[in-house]
């Protein structure tokens, strides 16, 4: 993990110019072929539990989250977030901040799982209370 994400221990909330630069990352997606990325989600004790699992070579753009939560890597993955590129191997566990919008490159098979509190009780009512994106999220996916 580089030095600037094992120190802080967290993804932080993105400024406005890095999720324009996401954005336009997730703009460059949508014109090639759509990739396998294999996505779960539960509630267990009162979390939501969300796992995706990306393909090397696959780069993949998250939601704008806006809540806290806390974000698992087990993998080699580059993410990429207000100008920087950070390469995160190996298993690392860091604090996901609100406010944040990255973009995951990956360089073997990885596997990102995200958990946060929550009261609701269905998976799919988790997707709108974490983010105002949801109706682009994986899952929804026809």
């Amino acid at each position: 993990m580089t030095a600037a994400l094992q120190s802080r221990g967290e993804l932080p909330p993105t400024t406005a110019a890095g999720i324009a630069e996401v954005k336009a990352l997730e703009a460059f997606n949508e014109t090639m072929p759509p990739a396998d990325v294999p996505t779960d989600h539960f509630i267990h004790a009162g979390c939501y539990v969300r796992t995706c699992r990306i393909a090397a070579g696959v780069m993949l753009t998250s939601a704008l989250i806006k809540v806290p939560t806390v974000v698992i890597i087990s993998g080699d993955v580059v993410i990429r977030a207000d100008s920087e590129s950070h390469r995160v191997s190996g298993y690392t566990v860091l604090r996901g901040m609100a406010g944040r919008k990255v973009a995951y490159h990956a360089l073997q098979d990885t596997t990102i799982t995200m958990i946060y509190a929550t009261q609701k009780a269905v998976p799919e009512d988790c997707e709108p209370e974490f983010t105002g994106e949801y109706e682009h999220l994986l899952t929804r996916r026809k």
